[in-house]
């Protein structure tokens, strides 16, 4: 099988609440049209592929070697796949580039610790409430900047729609040069 057979991984990392679901789930529909398309979100998926509530950094390695090998079988099937994480660690990533290949495309959806903070829907009782601190940890956990990703989308400085302009018209020029 060679790579016009395969559909396209573009995973879509960034800290919580940079702004990674409503860029997937407003470009999903649009490609559509033209291409078989499957989204995997970590937030839903994680319940189903590791067990019990552990954030450590072998449990994340176990669950994202899993999702790659998920999107690895879609992706043979000619499936454009839309990963949804925030893979805080930039040996994640190197694992999902040489594990799927030129079929893989890093999208780093990036806006600051300070905003995402202001996105974060408990925001208001999580300040009030330091000692639910640990159930929101996600969001104050380490996260290495990617350093080398294939698109970089400022969601801190660009509307919804301009970042969805830029995202688009990434995707269009992959689709093209297959």
């Amino acid at each position: 099988m060679n790579d016009k057979d395969k559909g396209l991984v573009l995973w879509f990392t960034g800290r919580s609440n940079a702004g990674k679901t409503t860029l997937v789930t407003k470009i999903c529909p649009v490609l559509q049209k033209d291409i078989r398309v499957q989204i995997l979100d970590m937030d839903n998926l994680r319940p189903w592929l590791v067990s019990g509530v552990s954030y450590s950094k072998n449990v994340r390695r176990k669950f994202f070697t899993r999702i790659i090998e998920i999107a690895k079988i879609l992706s043979n099937q000619n499936v454009t796949v839309l990963v949804i994480a925030v893979k805080r660690y930039n040996e994640f990533r190197n694992i999902s580039h040489k594990s799927l290949g030129d079929r893989y495309h890093e999208i780093y959806v990036k806006c600051s610790l300070e905003t995402c903070i202001k996105r974060y829907p408990k925001n208001s009782t999580m300040i009030k409430n330091w000692k639910n601190i640990q159930s929101h940890i996600q969001i104050f956990d380490n996260f290495e900047e990617p350093l080398s990703p294939d698109l970089v989308i400022d969601t801190e400085h660009q509307s919804v729609n301009e970042s969805l302009k830029e995202l688009h018209k990434f995707v269009d020029s992959l689709i093209l040069k297959r």
